[in-house]
């Protein structure tokens, strides 16, 4: 089996990372709302305060990690689940 070299372009990785992001961060926040739950209740449910939720929400954590993700998934009562299109 030989391995073929291929061109990824930074930019646009970037990119699809950005909307991929604003997407996931978007949808979390909608769940929050939905449940009609405080950036307050959702901190309670997992260990963060305010000011980091909201940064986490606001996606001023440029780079929330996996287990981030699943934690406040967990505090909405909901999973993460990722797929490859």
């Amino acid at each position: 089996m030989s391995k073929k070299s291929i061109n990824v372009d930074a930019d646009c990785i970037e990119r699809q990372r950005d909307k991929l992001m604003r997407s996931l961060l978007r949808e979390f926040n909608s769940v929050r709302l939905e449940q009609r739950l405080s950036q307050g209740d959702v901190g309670k449910r997992c260990g963060m305060s305010i000011p980091e939720v909201s940064r986490f929400e606001n996606g001023t954590d440029r780079n929330p990690t996996v287990k981030l993700l699943i934690k406040v998934a967990a505090a909405l009562g909901k999973q993460v689940k990722i797929t490859i299109e």
